[in-house]
């Protein structure tokens, strides 16, 4: 029998600045809208089971993402994240685990003129 759940959940935030964010080679003189941040939170539990090889997997991640939109010209995106996943294999009488982590960074731009 397989058997496999994947649980996941996430949180969006926004916060908007008292004083407006000024970058001078995207800023608009006449442009009178704000820009303002976007925070994402994100976490998921997945496992897995498989009576045939005997095998169970446990995968957990977290990540973090902080968009900057800027009023009609696009948005700069932060983000992060690291995971951690589990595998146990039983043959016989020979028991063996698997550890894996990784991580994740970056930032990308979509920027128009």
């Amino acid at each position: 029998m397989d058997w496999s759940s994947s649980t996941s959940g996430s949180y969006n935030w926004v916060v908007t600045p008292n004083n407006p964010i000024k970058i001078p080679i995207l800023y608009d003189k006449n442009d009178e809208k704000d820009s303002y941040f976007e925070h994402g939170e994100k976490l998921t539990i997945s496992t897995s089971i498989r009576d045939k090889q005997k095998e169970f997997s446990l995968t957990l991640t977290a990540s973090h993402t902080t968009n900057l939109i800027i009023a009609d010209t696009g948005n700069i995106s932060l983000f992060a994240g690291i995971g951690f996943d589990q595998k146990s294999i039983n043959i016989d009488a020979v028991s063996t685990k698997y550890y894996l982590i990784g991580i994740e960074a970056g930032i990308s731009a979509k920027l128009t003129f």
